[in-house]
């Protein structure tokens, strides 16, 4: 399956991809519908893209103005597909890609704010265990968005942690869910 940029200074430009199923994707549709939901939010953001595989959503971000984005993508094999397409759109130097684990960079990250935290596990993936580990994450401010992609059958709490859902689309079998925190306490 073909991956393409759907907006922004990219627009239509194809990214390379396995030719297995060990990725994902985020559809066309469904990121065209995400952009269209943030509109200007997306300008000068700093992105958090966790499970990043290829970058579609990395650069999708990245083509429509936000500022950088940290990719954080598990697999090696994966993770060299996102760099090679950083590099073909000359994103390096807005794009920094760690190899590691969700869970092991949400326990190591303290010190940057995110105004957008994006989401995408395998469908196959605990996502109950995944998001309590979550709901530790601090890294985010008061305007924060939290999104969520997961398969349309899996239904997210309500509230992890701090977090509360403001909204939820299902497209075919993908339900993007967006989260915002409540008001922030003097200890955040």
């Amino acid at each position: 399956m073909k991956t393409s940029i759907v907006g922004g200074e990219f627009k239509n430009r194809s990214l390379l991809s396995p030719k297995t199923n060990e990725v994902r994707p985020l559809s066309s549709r469904v990121r065209k519908s995400l952009m269209d939901i943030l509109g200007n939010t997306v300008d000068n953001c700093l992105l958090l893209d966790l499970f990043a595989g290829i970058g579609s959503v990395s650069i999708e971000f990245l083509s429509r103005g936000a500022k950088s984005v940290i990719s954080v993508e598990k697999s090696p094999k994966i993770a060299s597909f996102l760099e090679k397409n950083l590099s073909n759109f000359n994103l390096l130097n807005r794009c920094t890609i760690l190899n590691y684990s969700v869970e092991r960079f949400m326990l190591n990250c303290h010190d940057i704010k995110f105004d957008i935290i994006y989401m995408d596990p395998p469908f196959s993936y605990d996502l109950d265990a995944l998001l309590n580990s979550f709901s530790d994450f601090k890294c985010y401010h008061e305007n924060s968005i939290f999104i969520l992609h997961h398969f349309f059958k899996k239904k997210p709490k309500e509230q992890i942690g701090c977090w509360k859902i403001s909204d939820s689309r299902t497209y075919s079998s993908n339900t993007i869910t967006f989260y915002t925190p409540e008001k922030l306490s003097a200890d955040d």
